[in-house]
């Protein structure tokens, strides 16, 4: 057992140290629910039986060290401020550059680029016929980087939110063409080292960003940041501690060290009996009538379950057997799967569906979003004067506060953008928003 973290908290635990440090509630406490008495033993600050996160000497030096050789990168480094810090640092590189972003992309990124100065141009994914967003092609990329040379890097999210993944090895290839540095949220994606490596960006990008909590074994909050390039850990540490909290909270640290333990010892088993259990369930789902769209770059741990403006009911069908989904929408429902789902997990899914097969027949539609123009700045626009609108008043006017759409967070106005009257019908169609904040 290898896990420097883990092992520096117990051993500290142990101690039985008399506190006189942060946090207050020093190790213990006596008379409080028993999970978090237990739990604040390993709940400590920078010290030197347990390291410090942005300066790290030993246990946390270790621990990365160990995930840089597991993961096979050049540098490898943890976040407790989830993706959203990981963004944050990697996009600090290109402070005042030119960026292309795919449109559909977390809300964290946007704010990030603006509060950067990060000159923000975007490449717009196509929606298929059932509403789901898909991957940039590379062939397009390369058409959109030959007219813009000034481009310095381009950020994808891969896998989406539905688990569409890009050909990551053939869009780096036209980054390289064109001297760009590949991006890769990989948020939603952490799995994919051990499930399937050939859809995920680890050993393909330039910058990753794992957030490892979402399909690992990891504390919400915990999250790795992977570097392909070359980058000193001292200045990468650097950039990170701009943003990141200067009390990074140590289980979340310890459970990104265990997992990493985790996924070279055990993992790697385990993950392919849950990938036989999911490929079983797919072909369940199917045969009780639903619809599950899949290609060569479909993530399997996310199953997008596709009906006829039925996603709400499905879901509500599922939340009243006790199975709690990730997420749906009008048409689809999402079950997110990891490594860590046990047998029975799948047995109850498995009688639900068999209990309620679905007897609707799917009609794809076309979907198509509106593009917007880019009157001012995103930064400008979102510290301007503004005020609340009814959508249906708001054609013409430029927004201030982006419009995303939940689930999965992604934006459909952002700042600066002129609200078009093809927009606002698109929303009507699509989403439950009745309000958008415009500039005055």
């Amino acid at each position: 057992m290898s896990m420097p973290i883990y092992q520096a908290l117990k051993k500290y635990a142990e101690k039985n140290s008399i506190r006189f440090h942060t946090p207050g509630n020093k190790g213990h406490l006596d008379g409080i629910d028993d999970v978090f008495a237990a739990f604040s033993q390993y709940d400590v600050t920078e010290l030197t039986d347990s390291d410090d996160l942005y300066n790290p000497k030993s246990a946390i030096l270790e621990a990365e060290q160990a995930a840089q050789k597991f993961y096979n990168t050049n540098l490898t480094i943890f976040s407790a401020g989830g993706a959203t810090l990981c963004i944050q640092t990697a996009l600090s590189l290109f402070r005042g550059k030119k960026v292309l972003f795919e449109r559909n992309t977390h809300s964290s990124i946007h704010t990030s680029s603006a509060f950067l100065d990060i000159d923000s141009v975007y490449i717009h994914n196509q929606i298929n016929d059932f509403g789901i967003p898909e991957a940039i092609n590379f062939n397009e990329l390369e058409k959109f980087l030959e007219k813009d040379p000034e481009i310095e890097a381009f950020f994808i999210t891969s896998p989406n939110y539905y688990g569409v993944c890009a050909d990551i090895k053939n869009i780096k290839k036209v980054c390289e063409k064109f001297n760009v540095t590949l991006i890769v949220d990989q948020a939603h994606g952490s799995h994919l080292f051990l499930s399937d490596k050939s859809l995920s960006a680890t050993d393909k990008a330039d910058i990753i960003i794992d957030s490892a909590h979402k399909t690992l074994p990891v504390l919400t909050g915990g999250a790795f940041l992977h570097f392909n390039i070359d980058i000193s850990r001292e200045k990468a540490k650097n950039l990170m501690r701009n943003f990141g909290s200067t009390s990074p909270f140590f289980p979340i640290l310890a459970s990104l060290d265990y997992a990493r333990n985790w996924c070279e010892t055990i993992g790697q088993e385990i993950t392919l009996n849950i990938n036989k259990n999911i490929k079983k369930l797919q072909k369940i789902i199917i045969n009780n009538g639903y619809f599950i769209k899949n290609n060569n770059f479909q993530d399997i741990y996310h199953l997008t379950i596709i009906t006829e403006n039925d996603g709400e009911v499905l879901n509500n069908q599922l939340y009243e057997n006790n199975i709690i989904a990730e997420m749906h929408d009008k048409n689809t429902v999402l079950l997110l799967f990891s490594p860590t789902n046990i047998q029975n997990d799948f047995d109850i899914i498995t009688d639900f569906f068999e209990s309620h097969p679905y007897n609707k027949k799917i009609i794809p539609k076309k979907y198509i979003i509106p593009k917007l123009e880019t009157v001012i700045k995103t930064k400008t626009a979102m510290f301007a004067n503004n005020k609340a609108l009814k959508l249906k008043n708001s054609v013409n006017k430029i927004c201030h506060k982006a419009v995303f759409a939940y689930p999965p967070g992604t934006p459909i106005i952002l700042p600066g953008e002129k609200i078009s009257a093809e927009m606002i019908d698109f929303i009507k169609n699509n989403y439950e928003i009745d309000t958008v904040h415009v500039l005055i």
